[in-house]
């Protein structure tokens, strides 16, 4: 990661970039800092060191990607959907998930008639999909999409992107990876620009010092996230990327059933301040 005097690692701003103490505080980092560029405004640890940051271990990703097979037939759902929508957008099939996982995605997309392949940093990710059949690929991302141009029609990553000290570059070289006409789909947090956490942290629930309202507790292990991106930083990433068209969206999920988070998330999604992200561009057909 950047060290301070250098630019900003997704916009290549060179204007000194604005602490956030709060913000690093609250996501329980203890030494490495959150900093915001002035330009695009994306938040980013500043002096990361994998010795310091102990989430990056290959445990960790293990024991994540587990916990998150509980909520499979959700996900099924939810990139069906995503799938469908991709399908109506680019002739071909060959369709590529970085950070992969636990493999909800893959499974969908083959069901749905695609050619899957997996692309994860940890063994964990192949390892659980090997009965299966689907290729998982274990490779640094950049490296991979790199030795890749013009391979895929459709390229998704699933809240990956904000783990992944090279972010800009990933997108730069998804982008030479896709097939004329091809399509990325990018969905991350929006943790410090959605609607809820504006109202806390107006009334100091989210700041260090707190207020008269209290405050809330920081974690106990610092965010596994190396970017807290909103929707202004994931426009400029388009733009660098060289994408003929692309949106940016802050949205929320559709649910399965409607309940006191989900209310708040659609009225958050309503006034531009949702808790997911997107960033869907295409490359131009040629």
């Amino acid at each position: 990661m950047p060290a301070a005097s250098a630019p900003c690692p997704l916009c290549l701003s060179s204007s000194a970039a604005r602490p956030e103490p709060d913000k690093t505080w609250f996501s329980g980092f203890r030494g490495p800092e959150l900093v915001r560029c002035v330009d695009c405004s994306v938040v980013y640890l500043r002096d990361y060191a994998s010795a310091v940051v102990e989430t990056r271990s290959d445990d960790y990703v293990r024991s994540k990607i587990v916990e998150s097979c509980a909520g499979l037939g959700e996900q099924d759902e939810l990139f069906v959907r995503r799938l469908e929508w991709a399908k109506s957008r680019v002739r071909g099939r060959r369709v590529l998930d970085i950070g992969c996982g636990n493999g909800a995605f893959l499974l969908s997309a083959r069901e749905s008639g695609w050619q899957p392949l997996g692309l994860d940093n940890s063994e964990a990710a192949r390892e659980l999909l090997a009965p299966t059949g689907i290729d998982v690929r274990v490779a640094d991302a950049v490296e991979f999409l790199r030795d890749h141009p013009a391979s895929f029609d459709f390229i998704h990553m699933n809240h990956s992107l904000e783990h992944i000290p090279h972010a800009a570059e990933t997108v730069l070289a998804a982008r030479a990876a896709l097939l004329p006409g091809g399509l990325l789909y990018v969905e991350v947090p929006n943790e410090f620009d959605n609607l809820v956490y504006r109202l806390l942290e107006l009334v100091g629930r989210k700041k260090k010092d707190g207020s008269l309202l209290g405050r809330s507790k920081p974690p106990r292990e610092p965010s596994p996230h190396l970017y807290f991106f909103n929707k202004k930083s994931l426009a400029k990433l388009g733009a660098r990327a060289g994408f003929s068209s692309f949106e940016v969206h802050a949205r929320r999920r559709e649910p399965l059933e409607l309940n006191a988070a989900e209310a708040a998330a659609s009225l958050s999604a309503l006034l531009g301040a949702g808790p997911f992200l997107t960033l869907t561009a295409q490359v131009a057909s040629g």
